[in-house]
């Protein structure tokens, strides 16, 4: 059990960063998009 709620806890932890990682790469390039 440990074991699954860690992995979980990982999870959780890794899934807010991916998805600021997306957004800010999808702002850089729309930014970029516009100023090209």
């Amino acid at each position: 059990m440990a074991l699954g709620q860690g992995a979980v806890l990982e999870l959780l932890k890794i899934i807010p960063g991916a998805i600021t990682t997306t957004f800010s790469l999808a702002t850089l390039v729309a930014v970029y998009d516009q100023l090209g």
